[in-house]
């Protein structure tokens, strides 16, 4: 018998929790489970449909499969002893435990009560009762390695090829999948913020100048191989745990500035955040002193600050470097100095962008040419205000831009054909 939720009438607490979100919230998950025709259904008539889906075994299979090892063990600690525990847990440990406790929330696997106790409603232990088993861990360990891959690209790389991807799942120990068969298990992964566009897994959070900077970056540097390691401790942390030039920064937010250990990983969120979407060390310092809650020192310690800043975004995988760090850009570029390569957009975007980045892009040294894939076209016009004076120009229409002729072609698949 499942129990009512006594703090609204007629409802288990799984769908009490459902009808707790916006109408906005619950038309997604109803869009995400394929629920057709609930538009016009009142607030908890969709809340308790809402529910009885979430509850499918093969549904709940799904959304519970993404959850690492860890996280699983939490969820039963919850089931067995009604609080969590995330067990040794390093640097951002609140909020990996808030995340954690938000995403089954958001789905009503999880309750937060009063007296801080975390309860699983019974009929969500029930169901989960009917999933738990051998073939269920072993699918979810898989699903959740790639989930770990797909997020670990998307943050920072934007846009990166899927067989990237694969190659990078099977670097861990214990884990070979071909990549047609990682490609289904993709697409079995709930809303993951990442789409399959032409090959390549694309951010769903990143702005279209952030995503046509990293797309440059990217034609540009290879990142070189990336461990396994590095993808765990990134996917749980949401800053590369195991860079030496963090740790650092870590111990030094801990020591001098007295930082507990959530509040120095969530510093140091922030950190990785801000430069790898290419913020500058002294910028970010800068907007540190603004914060109430962040007390910068002085003195000595502060310029001892600003060195473990400036390592860290050295070694700071950066989206406009396709991934990179500035230190192996530098390296590269000081291995290839006599040759170093020239930028050849193939677009208008792709050269409003390099423009746009030229100080950037003259400090590490490298070239581009905005006419090696353009053709120039006379373009003849009347100025506004200007009486009987035309007025002459050039064009640059690039091979991947629509062909001036307007059929809707690119122009090196249509006048542009050589």
């Amino acid at each position: 018998m499942v129990k009512r939720y006594n703090g609204m009438k007629g409802l288990t607490l799984h769908e009490s929790l459902l009808i707790d979100h916006n109408r906005e919230d619950l038309m997604g998950l109803a869009d995400l489970l394929g629920l057709k025709g609930v538009s016009s259904f009142r607030k908890r008539e969709l809340a308790e449909m809402v529910a009885d889906a979430l509850l499918v075994p093969d549904v709940m299979r799904d959304y519970m499969a993404v959850l690492r090892d860890h996280e699983i063990a939490a969820f039963e600690t919850v089931l067995k002893t009604g609080t969590m525990d995330l067990g040794d847990r390093e640097g951002a440990d609140e909020w990996e435990e808030l995340s954690l406790y938000s995403r089954l929330e958001d789905l009503g696997y999880l309750a937060y009560m009063e007296g801080c106790w975390e309860v699983v409603p019974e009929d969500v232990a029930e169901a989960y009762r009917l999933i738990d088993n051998d073939e269920f861990h072993a699918l979810r360990r898989e699903r959740s390695w790639l989930a770990d891959c797909l997020f670990f690209f998307a943050s920072v790389r934007g846009i990166a090829p899927f067989k990237e991807v694969a190659e990078a799942y099977n670097r861990r120990e214990g884990f070979h999948k071909s990549e047609d068969e990682l490609l289904e298990m993709f697409t079995f992964l709930p809303d993951q913020n990442v789409t399959l566009v032409d090959g390549c897994i694309v951010s769903g959070v990143l702005s279209e100048e952030v995503l046509g900077q990293a797309h440059i970056g990217g034609k540009i540097f290879s990142c070189g191989t990336i461990g396994a390691g590095e993808i765990e401790g990134f996917a749980r942390y949401l800053y590369p745990v195991g860079e030496e030039s963090y740790r650092a920064l870590g111990d030094f937010f801990e020591t001098v500035m007295e930082m507990g250990r959530g509040e120095s990983g969530e510093l140091l969120m922030e950190t990785f955040l801000y430069f790898s979407t290419g913020g500058k060390a002294n910028d970010f310092l800068d907007e540190m002193d603004q914060w109430e809650h962040v007390i910068l020192p002085g003195g000595r310690d502060l310029e001892h600050l600003k060195d473990l800043m400036n390592d860290a975004y050295a070694h700071t995988r950066m989206l406009v470097l396709g991934g990179c760090k500035p230190m192996e850009v530098l390296r590269l570029l000081e291995e290839r100095s006599e040759n170093v390569q020239v930028i050849k957009p193939t677009s208008t975007l792709a050269a409003t962008l390099l423009l746009s980045k030229k100080k950037e892009l003259d400090a590490l040294g490298l070239k581009y040419d905005l006419d090696a894939n353009a053709v120039k076209m006379p373009i003849f016009f009347f100025p506004k205000n200007i009486s009987g004076n035309m007025v002459s120009s050039v064009k640059r229409v690039y091979l991947d831009d629509p062909c001036p002729c307007r059929s809707g072609k690119l122009f090196k698949d249509c006048c542009g054909k050589k």
